[in-house]
């Protein structure tokens, strides 16, 4: 009778995680910038989809409005948000684990801003990489991943619909 599996048995899937962080890690050195996720083509729908689910979700949300950086409850209405949008709005998702930074810039984009120092190591990449996945199958809509203000420099991209995700890599 073969012995029970101890807690440190290495599965084909952490093993896959471990070469994905291996393979990755140097897209998240710092450089003194952040990292942008968008999903594009999206629409007040799409906003309000995305806050139904992060209202009862799985991740913590701060949501501060105006310089002083008042914490105030999530709004039921994405409307409500955009409405507002003379004062500065931030939605950090996931605060404990990735703090993602959503602002309401446009109803056709949803961006968030990750400081890529959170993502040190292979589980904050598995928990970013689900929040891409989560994110893309809700809006039905392709998420890719930028250095700071270069969307035309993707270098992770999720495609929804064929769950295809591809990590091009751009010679300077």
């Amino acid at each position: 009778m073969p012995a029970a599996a101890s807690a440190t048995t290495i599965t084909a899937a952490s093993m896959e995680s471990v070469m994905e962080w291996e393979r990755h890690k140097e897209m998240f050195a710092w450089d003194g910038s952040l990292i942008d996720i968008y999903v594009q083509g999206t629409d007040v729908a799409d906003w309000q989809r995305l806050l139904d689910f992060l209202r009862v979700g799985p991740y913590d949300l701060r949501y501060i409005v105006d310089e002083e950086r008042t914490l105030y409850p999530l709004p039921d209405q994405v409307e409500t948000i955009f409405a507002g949008r003379n004062t500065a709005v931030a939605l950090t998702v996931d605060e404990s684990h990735l703090g993602l930074i959503c602002h309401f810039f446009w109803p056709d984009e949803i961006e968030f801003d990750l400081d890529p120092r959170v993502i040190n190591g292979e589980s904050q990449l598995v928990r970013l990489l689900a929040f891409i996945r989560t994110l893309g199958r809700l809006l039905g809509k392709d998420v890719i991943m930028t250095p700071e203000s270069l969307l035309e420099r993707p270098f992770f991209r999720y495609d929804p619909r064929s769950g295809k995700e591809d990590w091009p890599i751009y010679e300077d």
